[in-house]
């Protein structure tokens, strides 16, 4: 019967940092969820990041890292040095379940982003995130864990630029300072293209303007050159969008999600007082000469008898398929002419573009 050795310390149920220096592995031992918090600043006590403050070569088995190989891949024999460096440049391991939430936490916090950030240039008004996060999985849009949000949120931006409108959100900014100075500076701003909203020459020189949110640094470097420094920019709103009630992209939004939220007209042609605040106009109703209603797909120009065959349609491979020839200005197909198409000719058209 084997036995355990009495000195080996076996810990589980951590969550585990790995650092390779040297050839050499080293590993700390912390709690789950703690890593995170620490180098987002979140927290700041090390003895709720640690469940040991000890230095392992391996966590599972309870195996410690001794001195001589502290000193050779960190030039120091401090416990306390080494596990700060560890927990800061470390590989954090987690289970496959753990690394699927982060993930899906990262997507939504990447299309949080663009929803914020950007508008449909038609309308002026921005989507919804769900649309937004919808249309980057149809894209096949990966996020990456070891990067921020912010930075794959403008990779995103400049992949859904290419198959469906939309743009940066301007920036609405106030620009001031010495009034003599002004009509040089607002000579040299002409390059930004800005859309001015008022101007006025008092005392100092001060204007109101929208420009794009990459148009701000070289604005700001304008002004600090023109004016040594004494000038000023000022964010007064960092996203403008149109004034109004309604958020969502009517034009362009996938039409599943517009039928989805509708609500049901009522036979006099009103919505019910109940739901006609929040949600957006109701699909159109074909009323038959009974007087009996039928639900329609305005994307296929199909419709139905029931709720159940209408809801089951947005799943369907002719929705899919039709909300794609949407996106490229094609007309839609009919159900007989998608099944006359082969599984070969489907399938090449869903992979364009993909």
């Amino acid at each position: 019967m084997l036995q355990q050795p009495v000195n080996q310390v076996r810990l589980t149920n951590v969550a585990v940092v790995r650092l390779k220096k040297q050839g050499i592995r080293f590993e700390i031992a912390c709690y789950k969820n703690k890593v995170s918090n620490w180098r987002s600043g979140v927290e700041r006590d090390i003895d709720e990041v640690l469940q040991v403050h000890s230095v392992f070569t391996n966590v599972s088995k309870g195996i410690l890292a001794n001195k001589k190989e502290l000193m050779t891949a960190f030039g120091t024999e401090d416990q306390q040095t080494v596990l700060k460096l560890i927990l800061d440049k470390g590989e954090v391991q987690v289970s496959e379940k753990e690394r699927q939430i982060l993930y899906e936490q990262m997507y939504t916090d990447v299309a949080t982003l663009v929803a914020q950030k950007c508008i449909n240039p038609d309308t002026q008004r921005p989507f919804t995130v769900a649309l937004i996060e919808r249309t980057l999985r149809e894209l096949h849009f990966t996020v990456k864990l070891n990067q921020t949000a912010k930075q794959q949120a403008l990779d995103a931006i400049r992949l859904l630029a290419s198959h469906i409108p939309i743009v940066r959100a301007q920036m609405r900014l106030r620009l001031s300072c010495k009034a003599k100075e002004g009509p040089f500076i607002k000579e040299k701003l002409m390059r930004f293209e800005p859309t001015i909203e008022s101007e006025e020459s008092a005392a100092n020189f001060v204007m109101i303007f929208l420009a794009d949110p990459g148009c701000f640094r070289g604005i700001d470097e304008l002004l600090i050159q023109g004016t040594k420094r004494i000038g000023s920019v000022e964010i007064l709103n960092p996203c403008v969008v149109a004034e109004g009630e309604s958020r969502l992209d009517l034009t362009t939004r996938k039409q599943e999600l517009t039928e989805e939220f509708a609500s049901v007209v009522i036979s006099d042609g009103t919505v019910p007082p109940a739901v006609a605040p929040s949600v957006p106009p109701a699909p159109r109703v074909a009323v038959s000469t009974a007087g009996s209603k039928r639900l329609t797909c305005n994307n296929c120009n199909c419709s139905f008898d029931s709720a159940e065959d209408h809801r089951a349609h947005f799943k369907s491979d002719l929705h899919r398929y039709n909300l794609k020839r949407k996106m490229k200005n094609l007309s839609p197909l009919s159900p007989e002419m998608f099944e006359d198409l082969s599984l070969e000719e489907r399938d090449a058209f869903f992979m364009q573009d993909s």
